[in-house]
């Protein structure tokens, strides 16, 4: 019996994997003006009033800006390259 809650299990983990939007990975890369740049996404701008503030003082040198994806989320994100 316990294997096959293993089995299950793992079905489901696999399944939430694929079916996960891909914009919401913890890295991402968005060309903007023809320019690539990497962002590590912190979360919801509404958890960050100050996008740009909060990726200094984690220590991203190029600050950080909020991103609207196609499904109408904004997301703070930090600029690393």
């Amino acid at each position: 019996m316990v294997s096959s809650c293993k089995c299950v299990f793992l079905v489901f983990l696999c399944l939430a994997v694929l079916l996960t939007p891909g914009e919401v990975c913890a890295k991402s890369m968005l060309k903007a003006n023809g320019a690539e740049k990497w962002f590590a996404v912190q979360g919801p701008c509404s958890q960050f009033p100050d996008c740009n503030k909060h990726c200094r003082e984690l220590r991203y040198p190029l600050g950080g800006e909020c991103r609207q994806l196609e499904t109408g989320v904004k997301l703070c994100g930090c600029i690393y390259s």
